[in-house]
């Protein structure tokens, strides 16, 4: 009898890691725009949410550098994303990922002048200094989307900050740079009468999470469900703090569809 209730035993224990390792934990990624320490903390509260909502196991990874992310981007190794709207549309049109949740408001990017400067058009620049970030700076990809012939391009000055991207069309460092909207008024109102408005690019829909086609359909309507409620806002407070603040409502996938073709001059994107 002890022999049979031993064996019985034994076998329920084989069991137990069998079936742990059958309920998948899925990966949340952003850009690497905080150091470990702030992303653990910007993140641990929607990894709660997220468990909490769906009862599925949910776990952030922290990403090192830029190069590091768009490789799994490029894998969809990622179950849910908080990231811009080239990476959103690229990965629903070629995995057929769905967009979730986004900032309410759009993505509005200007080219600012120093004032007396004409530009009449974005390819009146090609050749000229412009003061912008490394791609795949979402600013940088939208600017670069505007010089389609790889014959006709601008010399992108790299800066690291918006500050000294203005400084530097007003220094005559640079001839434009491509900023947000909001950023030019912020600068037009420091120095008036200093900047201008050469072309306003097209608006985009702005960052937001989405979901790997891999996750079950029943699973990602609980998770869309979860980000946009009451509690999801709370949750996502730190990180919607990056973002000036903004709530998060419901993000649709063909809305972001048109913005993968900004990533057609990044290695491993135009494919």
């Amino acid at each position: 009898m002890i022999r049979r209730w031993f064996a019985v035993a034994t076998f329920m224990a084989l069991l137990v890691p069998a079936w742990a390792a059958a309920s998948p934990v899925y990966v949340i990624l952003a850009p690497p725009r905080q150091t470990h320490a702030q992303s653990k903390a910007t993140f641990a509260p929607i990894v709660a949410l997220l468990k909490q909502a769906t009862g599925a196991q949910f776990q952030f990874r922290f990403t090192r550098d830029w190069l590091v992310y768009m490789q799994d981007v490029q894998k969809n190794t990622g179950a849910v994303y908080f990231d811009g709207p080239a990476f959103i549309g690229w990965r629903a049109a070629k995995y057929h990922d769905r967009a979730a949740a986004r900032l309410k408001g759009h993505l509005k990017f200007v080219l600012v002048v120093k004032k007396g400067v004409t530009v009449g058009t974005p390819d009146q620049l090609a050749g000229a200094s412009v003061c912008a970030f490394s791609p795949p700076n979402l600013g940088t990809l939208v600017l670069e989307s505007l010089f389609p012939n790889p014959e006709r391009q601008p010399y992108i000055h790299v800066t690291h900050s918006l500050k000294s991207a203005v400084s530097g069309v007003l220094k005559g460092t640079c001839r434009a740079a491509l900023v947000p909207a909001v950023v030019y008024a912020r600068f037009n109102k420091a120095h008036p009468g200093r900047l201008s408005v050469a072309y306003r690019a097209k608006p985009l829909p702005n960052q937001g999470f989405s979901l790997s086609s891999d996750m079950p359909r029943p699973l990602q309507d609980k998770v869309i469900a979860a980000l946009i409620s009451p509690e999801g806002q709370a949750a996502t407070a730190k990180l919607r703090a990056l973002f000036g603040n903004r709530p998060l409502v419901r993000a649709h996938t063909a809305s972001y569809l048109p913005a993968q073709h900004l990533l057609n001059t990044v290695i491993g994107f135009n494919n």
